[in-house]
């Protein structure tokens, strides 16, 4: 039997039978919309459906890069080296899987214009009606709360935010026309568009009794400003007049306006994200999530036994996860192998034949070596690509079915393990099921801390525990594979990587300091600037070392140590 089906159906099409039955369906098979319902394709399936959408697309719904490159550069093979190599990649179908599966769409038919023009988003893939890019330039704002309450908000901020910095500017126009004027000082050797602010261009060179110049880096921008002559030393002096009530007046005024419409602006921000939040339903505001079930509760009926008292309807749903993160991983890196494997085999090729495969990379391996290479091809297999291979990348075709066949193995030693429950979701088919289990179970850290059961209702006992339950993350956002992770250990390796990061910001605050010194604020400016650039880089490598339960909580970490560097 091939690994992967070939065909597209519903849940009961048979799947991968290396993979255990709760995974199945997210390691094997691709997800598309389907006239309402969640359609799974698998195999070839999936390339008819994108072959489909590379030959029916017009140009009017094409990005402009797509329509460029088909017209000009597809056949180029400087451009696309790959183009003549069998079961290699095509361009065309990787535009069409790109603008269909990656970029947003929304429907596009007359039932999606609502009274507002807000546009309902497609699902990836979408097929059963017609479907449309959103206008980088035309799309409402009523659309984006689509992609999340984050990005409505966000760009709703956005737009607010800009006219109250052009409202600060207007009320700053006293003070930018009178630092213009040549009543403070001489306009004519400055920047034009440092004009109106409040560099001063009136100096002189003044005695000062109580100046040294012990420690000043001759050519720096400090000891620019001092001269001596024999035993006396000379300071440059600004001759510009003090700034007077008029201009502090100004001053103070923007910053009190600038106060009460950011208070104001943080009211409409919450009333924003109610909207928002109403206007896109999801199975967040229909679920809780059970952060603390005994090790052994696999059962999801007894879940849904014990949650229906909570609600007059029916629970719709019960996810038992458990803390097979290592069997996870092993199956990703598994459909990665093969993905690449495809490359080099044929498609109708069954993956379990082991001696046909490897016979097939031989044959391509032999017709590889034939093939004449580039100058820029050679210096990279003798430069770049070894190092990357350490790190998995460019592996050869002999490589990849060796790991493959090596990797079947291990993922058939850890589905012998037994794995323990970590969380559990419970999805109600009402929103009042999903506020009376709040309700009911709330209980205090201590309570669910020490299992504490006399001070809860019996009924509220799932299996003598009690449950520690809240409000889950949205589902696309959730971090399956750093669930398992306990708290302790979550913050041990936060605040670890929190210390790396401090010690990063002294080190370049340290560099920075010593280069204005030595060499002057240009090159100070310069060496900032690079830091601002490598510094949330590295941030994010360190950040690979966290674990988080959920997205919101990743960027939150990042957030927090960039800003801090930024600060600093």
């Amino acid at each position: 039997m091939n690994v992967e089906e070939e065909t597209c159906g519903n849940d009961e099409n048979q799947i991968d039978p290396i993979t255990p039955s709760p995974l199945r369906r997210r390691a094997t098979s691709m997800k598309v919309s389907s006239s309402g319902r969640e359609f799974y394709c698998h195999g070839q399936a999936i390339d008819q459906i994108i072959d489909e959408y590379a030959n029916a697309d017009k140009d009017s719904s094409k990005t402009w890069t797509r329509m460029f490159v088909e017209r000009f550069l597809i056949d180029k093979s400087w451009y696309f080296p790959g183009k003549d190599k069998t079961n290699g990649p095509q361009l065309s179908k990787a535009y069409a899987y790109y603008e269909h599966f990656a970029l947003a769409r929304y429907l596009s038919h007359d039932v999606s214009a609502t009274a507002d023009h807000k546009f309902i988003r497609a699902a990836p893939g979408e097929s059963s009606v017609p479907t449309e890019l959103y206008s980088p330039f035309f799309t409402r704002e009523s659309t984006l709360g689509e992609f999340g309450i984050g990005v409505g908000l966000y760009f709703t901020m956005l737009r607010l935010l800009s006219i109250v910095l052009v409202l600060a500017g207007l009320i700053n126009i006293p003070n930018i026309l009178y630092y213009s004027s040549t009543e403070y000082s001489d306009q004519d050797a400055i920047d034009v568009f440092a004009k109106g602010s409040a560099i001063c261009t009136l100096e002189e060179w003044t005695v000062c009794t109580d100046c040294s110049t012990e420690g000043l880096v001759i050519g720096s921008e400090q000891a620019k400003r001092y001269a001596e002559s024999s035993d006396t030393i000379f300071a440059l002096r600004n001759l510009c007049p003090r700034p007077e009530l008029t201009q502090a007046m100004v001053h103070f005024s923007s910053l009190i306006t600038l106060l009460v419409i950011f208070w104001l602006l943080g009211l409409y921000e919450k009333q924003r994200e109610v909207i928002f939040d109403e206007g896109k339903q999801t199975a967040q505001d229909y679920s809780v999530l059970v952060k603390n079930p005994p090790p052994g509760a696999y059962d999801p009926e007894k879940w849904r036994v014990f949650f229906s008292q909570f609600t007059e309807k029916q629970v719709t749903s019960v996810s038992v996860l458990l803390n097979n993160h290592k069997l996870v991983r092993k199956l990703i890196y598994r459909r990665v192998l093969r993905k690449k494997l495809e490359e080099y085999i044929p498609r109708d090729l069954d993956l379990d034949e082991e001696d046909l495969v490897r016979e097939q990379v031989s044959m391509f391996l032999k017709d590889q070596e034939g093939e004449k290479r580039g100058f820029f091809s050679l210096l990279c297999a003798c430069t770049f690509i070894p190092i990357l291979r350490c790190f998995g990348y460019f592996l050869p075709p002999d490589v990849l079915v060796d790991r493959f066949y090596h990797l079947k193995e291990e993922i058939k030693d850890l589905l012998k393990e037994k794995y323990d429950v970590v969380k559990v979701f419970v999805t109600f088919e009402t929103e009042g099921g999903q506020r009376n289990a709040l309700d009911a179970l709330k209980a205090s850290k201590v309570v669910t801390m020490f299992n504490l059961t006399d001070q809860m209702p019996p009924s509220t006992i799932f299996e003598g525990r009690v449950l520690h339950v809240d409000e889950p993350p949205e589902p696309d956002t959730v971090r399956y594979l750093d669930l398992h992770v306990g708290i302790i250990t979550r913050y041990v390796k936060y605040f670890t990587t929190l210390l790396l990061t401090i010690g990063i910001v002294i080190g370049c605050g340290f560099l920075v300091q010593l280069t204005r010194r030595d060499l002057g604020s240009e090159y100070s400016a310069y060496l900032t600037t690079a830091f601002n650039s490598i510094i949330p880089l590295i941030v994010k490598l360190l950040l690979q070392l966290e674990n988080h339960p959920d997205e919101s909580k990743l960027q939150q970490s990042l957030y927090l140590k960039v800003t801090f560097f930024r600060w600093v």
